[in-house]
């Protein structure tokens, strides 16, 4: 089955044991949206503004790109660790640490069977380390794989790349916007993680389409049929 053909289906899909598991962080295991309410608000009560006075701040700060945590620390009058504090003691105040309960258990699962297991976000990577930390932290997950943060989505090509060229058989890549690239890397089947309420893109890329960790299972072995593009198995 090439691709392109595909189903985008909303009922369950295999991953073999064989493959390596690479995740997206934000909308993809963590709720980001809840965070950026719970952010907001905090900051504007401890500086006496108003929500929409911070968000403005944000958006502001949003223009430069990768280094908006810089700008948007500094808008705060407010050092970095200042705000990484305030990052923390909100993330670990919430149950399950803001992280989907769905994707708790499927990490959890892939952590038992001794799958290989790659956080890979983009984003400043003071803020993005310590919110993954916080969150699993208070979630109870004893990641032990690698987390990798960088700049940009684009910049995720070279770390995938390099992953499907080693000795992996396939790469399962979990993502709530998926870029065109992704087409591009051989090895790799894209998974679309279309949570309810998340904007998402790149449907039309995907291997395959879920909305829940829940729709997807384990197998044992690997499976008959060996390419890449092929590995997400839809079961009826």
């Amino acid at each position: 089955m090439s691709l392109e053909s595909m189903p985008k289906s909303k009922n369950t899909i295999e991953i073999p044991q064989e493959a390596v598991i690479v995740l997206d962080f934000d909308d993809t295991l963590f709720d980001s949206n809840e965070l950026k309410g719970l952010f907001f608000d905090r900051l504007a009560s401890d500086l006496w503004k108003s929500t929409e006075y911070i968000y403005g701040l944000y958006q502001q700060s949003k223009e430069v790109d990768s280094r908006w945590f810089e700008k948007f620390s500094r808008l705060l009058n407010l050092i970095q660790e200042k705000v990484l504090s305030i990052l923390e003691e909100i993330i670990t105040s919430q149950p399950s640490g803001l992280i989907f309960e769905d994707a708790k258990n499927f990490m959890e699962k892939a952590k038992s069977l001794s799958h290989q297991v790659v956080i890979l976000t983009a984003g400043p990577r003071d803020f993005q380390i310590t919110k993954i930390k916080a969150a699993f932290k208070k979630a109870g997950i004893n990641f032990e794989g690698d987390i990798i943060v960088v700049t940009s989505k684009e910049d995720k090509i070279p770390e995938l790349k390099e992953r499907a060229s080693a000795s992996w058989k396939a790469i399962m890549f979990f993502d709530d916007r998926l870029p065109q690239w992704v087409s591009s890397i051989n090895g790799l089947v894209p998974v679309l993680v279309a949570r309810e309420g998340v904007e998402t893109q790149g449907d039309e890329l995907a291997g395959a389409r879920i909305s829940s960790f829940e729709q997807v299972k384990f197998r044992q072995g690997w499976p008959e049929w060996s390419t890449a593009s092929s590995l997400v198995r839809v079961l009826s």
